[in-house]
């Protein structure tokens, strides 16, 4: 259960990270 609290949480943190990403870079773009 551990190992996939884990995983999920890695997941989770992945697709926030991309999420700002995109944003930030869609943002340099308006520019």
């Amino acid at each position: 259960m551990i190992q996939a609290d884990k995983a999920y949480s890695r997941a989770a943190n992945v697709s926030t990270f991309l999420k700002k990403l995109m944003s930030i870079t869609w943002m340099s773009e308006q520019w």
